[in-house]
């Protein structure tokens, strides 16, 4: 996700950051996409329930929308964070 200091993250929206191949001893790197919550629902501790499930919802927008649009992606980390890695190989459907 976005670091703290981003002004990304502050404002929330999708966060696009590189994946160098150190980062990815698996595979061969690629971009992690996220979703970052808007800080007026993320700094809210009256609504931590809300806020963790907008970001799993969107993340997992974020997961459909790359598949569709013909990106091969994984899971990276435990966070519901997604790097896409390339072209989705021929044969794999949308």
């Amino acid at each position: 996700q976005c670091a703290g200091w981003d002004p990304q993250r502050r404002v929330g929206g999708v966060c696009v950051r590189p994946v160098p191949v150190r980062a990815d001893p698996a595979g061969p790197g690629g971009v992690m996409v996220s979703w970052a919550v808007h800080d007026l629902l993320a700094l809210d501790p009256a609504r931590e329930a809300e806020c963790e499930a907008t970001r799993e919802i969107m993340n997992l927008a974020l997961a459909e929308m790359l598949f569709a649009l013909g990106y091969a992606i994984q899971p990276f980390g435990p966070s519901g964070v997604w790097m896409a890695t390339g072209s989705r190989p021929e044969g794999r459907e949308a």
